[in-house]
């Protein structure tokens, strides 16, 4: 299994099985300063309305700014995007 360093701490993949979805979630916002430097991280459970139907996202993207800002869908790799 390949692994990679970063700043002295090994790291290597894991299933996507192997974990919830929230679980995966909080670990993004845990780390939201190194993945995410230039915006505010934050959950953003809100029923929302796309081209695709209702939809309730997991996290929103503030540019630090206020410049731009994206709202986010957290995907596990076993989950399907269609559903």
């Amino acid at each position: 299994m390949k692994k990679i360093l970063v700043n002295g701490n090994w790291f290597a993949p894991i299933s996507s099985g192997s974990m919830y979805e929230n679980d995966y979630e909080n670990r993004l916002i845990r780390h939201k300063e190194k993945l995410f430097p230039e915006y505010h991280c934050a959950k953003f459970k809100i029923k929302i309305d796309s081209p695709f139907g209702k939809c309730i996202p997991d996290l929103v993207l503030i540019h630090r700014d206020y410049k731009e800002w994206y709202v986010v869908e957290v995907e596990l790799e076993h989950h399907s995007l269609q559903s």
